[in-house]
């Protein structure tokens, strides 16, 4: 143990107790995992110094004890004391162009904008406004929080990305673009926009305060309140858009969305048999976890899956909710309720799984799902037997000349010949009963 001298501030470092150090171990043992290489930048903004430190040592305290805090920096304990989420090539710059790898990324919440929010405490304002929140189509759940003068949301990738110099840009504006959609579908909810979401604001290459140094009056905490984050799966979710239609389709945009309204209200009567089978599967499943595995495995997939077969049954969602709160009871160890219901309040948004996911994501063999006596099972031979039905009538319709290639090929034909013997185009697509686009595009072909 070691102690400064006549300085209020920096002798932090040696007033922390276990429990603080404990978590600091963890918080930079996350940041800077095993074997990571490259450099971390340790700045106070304030006082504009500056010093560069390897990312592999950052991870370990007594090299916070004997060297940043030591005599030789004196770093640990000043006020607006930063260190670089990201690590860089070399202890020169740090720029974009000098960052080595991406395994960080933060979201700053300025809440003390907003005046109901003020007098909050950044701790009460991430329990009582933001979490609930967390894991929705509005939110990722953060890794940590860091909680001061303000709150800061950070999020570590379960795999740091290492930059490459052909897919550098790339993988940056990967990062950005996530980044950017989540500020963005914040920006659009009435209650989060009033959170005073800093958009655009601690990029790649920015920085978190350093766990238990001084901000303002405050002291930095940062708290573990999610696991690490999956880059693919975050930009699978929050990048997927819609294509746009362009002009000239047939369908209008609005005949399309209309559609669209139809095939979600007729889903649950159309499928309404499948749905009751995959709500039996599911607590046949429920029933083999509360078993077999001890009563804690797949609680939430079980769960996302019941509210959402629920909702294709029902057509409602509260009807939905009300039947998979009840089917979370009769689990050996339920999930809290508040928790159950936000993490499932998107699943009716959520197509259905094909029948080897959906035994997939639930870790069911094949095996095991004929022992359950699962009906997905039937319906699994049942397709199996529909593909060998349906092969063979294709290969009887090509033997007779009855494909649709075989079809379009006549009806090529007959345009080709009415349009030899004179008839407009106009008047070769109604004798045909085809559109006027079809009998152009067999004339343009047939030149």
């Amino acid at each position: 143990m070691f102690e400064y001298k006549a300085h209020p501030y920096r002798d932090t470092f040696g007033k922390l107790n276990a429990e603080e150090l404990a978590s600091m171990q963890e918080f930079f043992s996350d940041v800077f995992p095993e074997g990571i290489e490259g450099f971390v930048k340790i700045a106070n903004l304030k006082q504009n110094k500056y010093y560069f430190f390897e990312a592999s040592k950052i991870r370990d305290l007594e090299y916070w004890r004997n060297e940043i805090c030591g005599n030789k920096y004196k770093l640990f304990g000043e006020r607006n004391l930063y260190i670089s989420m990201n690590g860089f090539i070399s202890p020169k710059s740090a720029r974009v162009s000098n960052l080595l790898y991406i395994n960080v990324w933060a979201i700053d919440v300025d809440y003390k904008k907003t005046e109901e929010f003020k007098l909050l405490k950044p701790e009460e304002m991430y329990e009582r406004h933001i979490e609930p929140f967390c894991g929705t189509y509005y939110l990722p759940r953060p890794t940590y929080i860091e909680t001061g003068n303000q709150l800061r949301l950070i999020y570590i990738l379960d795999q740091y990305m290492g930059l490459t110099k052909e897919s550098r840009e790339k993988q940056i504006n990967l990062v950005r673009a996530i980044k950017g959609n989540i500020e963005r579908r914040l920006e659009e909810h009435p209650w989060s926009s009033k959170w005073g979401i800093d958009k655009g604001m601690n990029g790649v290459q920015s920085y978190v305060r350093v766990p238990y140094s001084e901000s303002g009056n405050d002291r930095v905490k940062v708290r573990k309140v999610g696991s690490k984050v999956n880059l693919g799966v975050l930009a699978e979710y929050y990048l997927s858009q819609r294509p746009q239609e362009k002009d000239g389709k047939e369908k209008s945009k609005e005949k399309a969305k209309s559609n669209r309204k139809k095939m979600r209200s007729q889903n649950y009567i159309k499928y309404k048999h499948i749905n009751e089978d995959r709500l039996k599967d599911l607590e046949k499943i429920q029933k083999y976890y509360n078993t077999e595995g001890g009563g804690i495995g797949h609680r939430e997939i079980l769960c996302h899956l019941y509210r959402m077969h629920s909702f294709l049954l029902t057509g409602s969602d509260l009807e939905a909710r009300r039947r998979m709160l009840e089917f979370n009871k009769n689990f050996v160890y339920p999930l809290p309720e508040h928790e159950v219901d936000v993490e499932t309040r998107y699943s009716k948004r959520y197509k259905p799984y094909k029948n080897k996911t959906f035994l997939a994501a639930l870790d069911i063999s094949e095996d095991t799902a004929v022992a359950l006596e699962l009906t997905i099972i039937a319906s699994m031979d049942q397709y199996e037997s529909q593909k060998r039905y349906y092969k063979r009538k294709r290969k009887e319709a090509e033997k007779k000349g009855k494909t649709k290639h075989a079809k379009m090929e006549k009806r090529k034909e007959k345009v080709i010949d009415l349009h030899k013997k004179g008839y407009s185009k106009s008047e070769i697509a109604k004798k045909l009963g085809v559109s006027l686009s079809t009998v152009k595009r067999d004339l343009k072909e047939s030149d």
